[in-house]
Order: C-alpha cells, then sequence, then structure tokens
C-alpha cells in the first residue's frame, strides 16, 4: 500500500487530470484513481519477475473493478490505459511491455 499512497501522494492530481480529460468527472476520477492503483498494484505483485504488463494487466478483474467504482466496464478500460503510462515509469516496466498494452485492451473491449 506505501507504493500506492507514494504514487497518489505525488501524481495524484496529474493522473486526475488525464482522467478528467478522458471523460472522467473530477467525483469519478477520484473514486477511480485508489481503486484502479490497487488493482494494478495487486496484480502486479502476484505475479512472477519479468511477467510483462500485458500480463499482470489481463490479470486484473475488469468487472469487479468497474463495480466498486459504480463506472461501465469501457470507462474503466478508458480510465486504466491512462493512468498505466505513469505506472509504468514509476514500477520500472520495459518498453515492450507498453507496447503490448494496447493489444490487451483491444482485446479486452470485445467482451463489453
Amino acid at each position: 500500500m506505501d507504493m500506492i499512497t507514494n504514487l497518489l501522494s505525488v501524481q495524484g492530481s496529474e493522473l486526475i487530470s488525464g482522467l478528467v480529460s478522458n471523460g472522467f468527472s473530477q467525483e469519478q476520477a477520484e473514486g477511480f484513481l485508489p481503486e484502479a492503483a490497487s488493482s494494478i498494484m495487486s496484480a502486479m505483485s502476484n505475479a512472477p519477475d519479468g511477467e510483462g504488463a500485458g500480463n499482470i494487466l489481463g490479470k486484473i478483474d475488469i468487472a469487479s473493478l468497474a463495480e466498486s467504482v459504480n463506472l461501465d466496464s469501457s470507462m474503466v478500460i478508458n480510465g486504466l490505459q491512462s493512468i498505466i503510462p505513469a505506472l509504468i515509469a514509476k514500477f520500472g516496466m520495459e518498453n515492450s511491455d507498453i507496447d503490448s498494452l494496447g493489444g490487451l485492451f483491444g482485446s479486452v473491449k470485445k467482451f463489453f
């Protein structure tokens, strides 16, 4: 949890601004950000060392996250796409992991 708290204290306002730019209201962004960061960090902490971002993010239960923040799944996916670059930069994922995210989210979207 300390990493999440640190991330949100350092980059929270920037991440919220990015979410608002991507269609979230201020209130939605403020509710979504800690839940999404927690989900991503949980997926990362339960993954074997060296596992790519696409695999880690594929372990996030989009429907549960959407339900917990009272947003539709497509908005959650949009929000995750907005905050992932900051998380990748913060936690040092490889550039090839970034490239795999587009395909991951494209695949996930077809289920919603």
